[in-house]
């Protein structure tokens, strides 16, 4: 009798065979990705928060504590802040600093801080602790010193382009051109200074004349600008929206967005 030949694994068995090892070499490298990933993310300053590559993106909040104005508008205006803080990007720099006449004040409400993750990857971090860091190192901080910076107060000077320059050059690494950056300013935008006062006639072309133009850092290279404005005088603010737009213009900055905090 012929011998019987050895029948060899089917077509479909190598197909299925063949797509399993795909399958698991997919898998594998996957996790090899995953791995790769975690124990290879940037470093992140206990203090900061920011991680050592850098913020990916600036918002700096300059509030005006010289000027008058109603509980109606400062909460108007609290709302819009927190909304922009809740609403930036994690990594996102947060830098806050007021208009004040003293230098001590200033410098004492400085902060800078970044915006850590608020959900974790369950694989690999410690959900709770992620989300304490959150609250404890970024939303309450932030929040108590908001609190502690927008309130009804007046003064007897207003030096917002001095503060505005030295709230800049605080920023660790601070360059507008690197990441998107974003400016707000809650005030009158009245500058009371030996610098310039629109109280006493000033405008654009006594800044000039004075040198002030020659003196800009121009530190606003592309950042978006929003001015949250608490009404001014009706009889210098033309003056104010002139000067202001120069000032911005000449300075470098980009997008300027405009709104009138009322209280009626």
């Amino acid at each position: 009798m012929p011998a019987h030949r050895k029948k060899g694994p089917s077509f479909g068995a190598i197909v299925c065979g063949g797509a399993a090892v795909i399958a698991l070499l997919v898998i594998f490298g996957g996790f090899g990705l995953f791995y790769w990933q975690e124990t290879n993310k940037p470093k992140q300053d206990p203090e900061s928060l920011c991680l050592e590559t850098g913020a990916v993106a600036q918002l700096v909040i300059l509030i005006d504590e010289t000027d008058p104005l109603t509980l109606t508008q400062l909460n108007f205006a609290r709302t819009r802040i927190d909304r922009m803080i809740e609403e930036a990007d994690v990594g996102t720099r947060i830098s806050i600093g007021i208009v004040a006449p003293d230098a001590a004040e200033r410098e004492a409400a400085f902060v800078s801080i970044c915006r850590p993750a608020e959900q974790a990857n369950a694989l690999s971090e410690n959900v709770k602790m992620v989300r304490d860091r959150y609250h404890e190192k970024f939303l309450n901080p932030v929040n108590g010193m908001l609190d502690d910076l927008m309130v009804v107060s007046e003064r007897d000077s207003s030096p917002i382009l001095e503060s505005l320059q030295e709230l800049l050059s605080r920023i660790p690494g601070f360059l507008p051109e690197d990441v998107p950056a974003k400016l707000v300013i809650l005030s009158n935008l009245a500058q009371h200074s030996s610098t310039l006062s629109f109280y006493k006639g000033g405008n654009w072309e006594s800044f000039k004349a004075s040198g002030g133009t020659a003196r800009l850092s121009h530190a606003l290279q592309g950042m978006e600008i929003q001015l949250f404005q608490i009404p001014a005088s009706p009889a210098f603010q033309p003056t104010l929206e002139d000067f202001w737009r120069r000032y911005l213009d000449l300075q470098g900055a980009g997008r300027l967005n405009y709104q009138s905090l009322g209280d009626l």
